[in-house]
């Protein structure tokens, strides 16, 4: 008797809860969590039933991902130049930084030698035990942020070394009977446009020389023997110090911009006056 009482109870609640909601549908409410759900985006929807719950995987096609992959490598492609120039940018500003440090310790050193800078020997070796063999790049040293500071950051292939600079001492050199000899900063009538430094392009330097200068050989655009291009650093440009200590990159000699000369402007390094 009890059991029959139950199951009487349970079909008059259920038949109030239809009266209140309505019939059930697959559609109402209650079987909202057991409606399958289709989702369309450009593939094809596949619909697998477990344990009374559909569940949907979207399939693609082989043409649709050939194509997927073919825009994403042209996207790769497009930012591609963008990128390497952004990087070429980035070692651009990296060397005129470097330059300006080297700027700073000819300056310092010229402040405590009587206004003269620190004289090229034609070759020297870093900590060498002989004082006569200590290049230029040592001499400043002591003023500069470490030896890193003389490491250009774009150098080309087969240029890589330590020590990328050079400094500027054709003038020096011709005013002294084509011999070795420092120069003092007051002999510079044209600062804004003598050329001090900057990017070593020339091919023939020991690649451990800190004492690499321009006395016979023009470091920046051409082989002075050869007259074949030299190979420039960043992207066919080599940043230029000058002896007032602003830095630029150029691609070639540019009279109205720069000199060789102490007191003449547009003097190439053969001594001939460029416009």
């Amino acid at each position: 008797m009890k059991r029959e009482s139950s199951t009487a109870t349970a079909l008059t609640l259920a038949g109030q809860a239809r009266g209140r909601d309505g019939p059930a549908s697959p559609s109402g409410p209650k079987f909202a969590a057991f409606a399958p759900r289709a989702i369309f985006i450009s593939g094809h929807v596949l619909r697998t039933r477990g344990r009374g719950r559909s569940k949907n995987l979207i399939a693609f096609t082989l043409i649709e991902l050939l194509g997927v992959i073919a825009i994403l490598a042209i996207l790769a492609a497009l930012l591609a130049p963008a990128l390497r120039g952004a990087r070429e940018r980035g070692r651009l500003a990296s060397c005129a930084n470097n330059l300006r440090q080297v700027y700073l310790g000819l300056e310092l050193y010229a402040d405590e030698n009587a206004e003269f800078y620190p004289k090229a020997i034609g070759g020297g070796v870093w900590e060498s035990a002989d004082e006569v063999s200590i290049g230029w790049m040592q001499r400043i040293h002591p003023y500069v942020k470490g030896r890193r500071v003389y490491r250009c950051p774009g150098q080309p292939a087969g240029f890589e070394n330590d020590f990328s600079y050079f400094l500027g001492s054709r003038a020096a050199f011709l005013a002294a009977g084509n011999h070795f000899a420092p120069f003092n900063r007051k002999d510079l009538l044209l600062p804004a446009q003598y050329i001090l430094s900057g990017d070593s392009a020339w091919p023939r330097f020991d690649p451990n020389d800190t004492d690499k200068d321009n006395y016979t050989q023009d470091c920046l655009f051409t082989w002075s023997q050869s007259r074949r291009r030299a190979k420039l650093h960043h992207t066919g440009r080599v940043n230029i110090l000058f002896a007032d200590g602003h830095v630029r990159a150029f691609t070639g000699f540019e009279g109205s911009e720069m000199t060789y000369a102490y007191d003449r402007s547009g003097v190439d390094f053969d001594l001939e006056e460029k416009e």
